[in-house]
């Protein structure tokens, strides 16, 4: 018997069916953690060597935090090196690789540190408190596992800007351009191979439901700005997306690096343990970490290096811990100077605002309830059911990009004086209203006179 996928569709959804869903996804992930968490517990108990508080371990390289930069250097090092990797978090959640997902998994404590602002005084004003949140994945991936899968690699002149600051050239585009071609399994709109890279272990695909993508790109074109690779030597241009997935399902650090090494013997990794402290010796050289398991403190110690990866918040947090840091921050938490340095400051994050909705003056979506009709052929209700069911699950909620230079278009509309503001950008982004933000790189001047 055919199955009636035209009575199916239009079926109308009842109003509580997707606040349930947006509770399940939730409650999902609580459970999954917490069964993830106990096996966890059961292995860590087996193991003589853990239980003993006696026995102390030691690796060549400790590397703390398996994220998305963690789970790089666990995987390099491991090859020639014994390395203990040790990670707050547990696995991912098998929800974390449908893409449609990603905002829902947002701010969950199993998963998720759950940062936030300071109270902001020229942003941020429609949140309570005027506190923003700031998502950090906790678990094997770090952000990768939650964040919306964009493949963005930045501005080339962030990263010679970055060499100029600490006086070493190897931190250039051009000499790091290698490294990203290395990475990638590029399958994306721009198979330059000049630019990217094949047969890496990042996997790097077309976004495949991207509505209104011709739209987005043509008002570019009539904006006067060409379609070009932004994963390029970035210009003022428009783009569509290219993502971190494979096959339409994320496609993070711990599947591309971790989960095919698991059997590593020179590799250890301890799933929920939180690094406390790195301990220094009288030369200031870190010789050991302590860190928190099942609720057993341990110690282990590193005879080369500790390796920091635990991303913009937490690294300088667990410095600070340690007793690295500015003196006098320290000393009214109570905890002893090892190390006088500016820690912590300088954190830089791009602003965001939305603007919308915006009304086309055509069809760029496909609606249950509008389009599909009893006139339709089945081939045509088919490829409707793809975009409808398929095309929403595989996609991230960003559809396109743009990059326009925020001083070309300060002086187009005359709103302030001319002056040189080459590294501005506004970026555009298509998602289901348009979404726009203002790089960090502003000029005062222009925060104070926009925020």
């Amino acid at each position: 018997m055919t199955p009636n996928f035209r009575s199916l569709l239009m079926i109308q959804i009842p109003g509580f069916v997707i606040p349930v869903a947006y509770f399940f996804a939730p409650a999902f992930v609580y459970f999954y953690s917490a069964f993830d968490y106990a096996q966890d517990n059961v292995r860590a108990t087996l193991d003589t060597n853990f239980t003993d508080t006696s026995f102390v371990d030691t690796f060549e390289f400790i590397v703390v935090g398996g994220g998305s930069a963690g789970a790089v250097i666990a995987n390099r090092l491991s090859l020639h090196h014994r390395v203990l990797l040790l990670e707050a978090g547990g696995d991912p959640t098998p929800l974390s690789y449908f893409p449609v997902t990603s905002p829902i998994l947002l701010n969950l404590p199993s998963i998720d540190w759950q940062h936030s602002t300071t109270p902001q005084r020229n942003s941020s004003l429609g949140l309570i408190g005027r506190v923003g949140r700031f998502p950090r994945g906790k678990g094997l991936g770090g952000t990768s596992i939650l964040n919306s899968m964009i493949y963005m690699r930045g501005n080339p002149r962030d990263y010679d800007n970055w060499a100029t600051i600490t006086g070493d050239k190897q931190w250039t585009y051009e000499n790091l351009l290698p490294f990203f071609k290395k990475l990638e399994d590029y399958h994306g709109h721009f198979p330059n191979g000049s630019e990217h890279g094949f047969g890496g272990p990042i996997h790097v695909e077309k976004l495949r439901f991207a509505p209104a993508s011709k739209v987005w790109l043509q008002s570019g074109k009539e904006m006067g700005y060409a379609v070009r690779d932004l994963n390029g030597h970035q210009l003022s241009s428009f783009a569509p997306m290219d993502v971190t997935m494979k096959v339409g399902t994320r496609f993070d650090t711990f599947r591309a690096y971790l989960q095919p090494i698991l059997e590593r013997k020179n590799l250890v990794i301890y799933r929920y343990a939180q690094v406390i402290k790195v301990h220094l010796d009288k030369r200031k050289h870190a010789y050991g970490v302590t860190y928190r398991r099942h609720g057993i403190e341990k110690f282990v110690r590193v005879q080369k290096e500790v390796i920091l990866s635990g991303g913009s918040i937490n690294t300088p947090h667990l410095l600070m811990l340690s007793g690295i840091g500015p003196i006098k921050h320290l000393h009214s938490k109570g905890i002893r100077c090892r190390l006088n340095l500016p820690v912590g400051q300088n954190l830089l994050d791009h602003l965001f605002t939305t603007v919308g909705p915006i009304v086309l003056n055509q069809k760029a979506s496909i609606l249950a309830d509008r389009d599909v009709t009893e006139s339709l052929e089945q081939q045509e209700l088919l490829a409707h059911i793809q975009l409808i069911v398929i095309g929403q699950i595989f996609s991230t909620i960003l559809l396109e990009v743009g990059f326009i230079k925020v001083w070309d278009l300060i002086k187009k509309n005359h709103l302030v004086s001319s002056q040189d503001s080459s590294r501005n950008f506004i970026n555009l982004s298509w998602v289901k209203t348009l979404s726009l933000s203002w790089s960090h790189w502003q000029d005062q001047r222009v925060e104070e006179k926009f925020c």
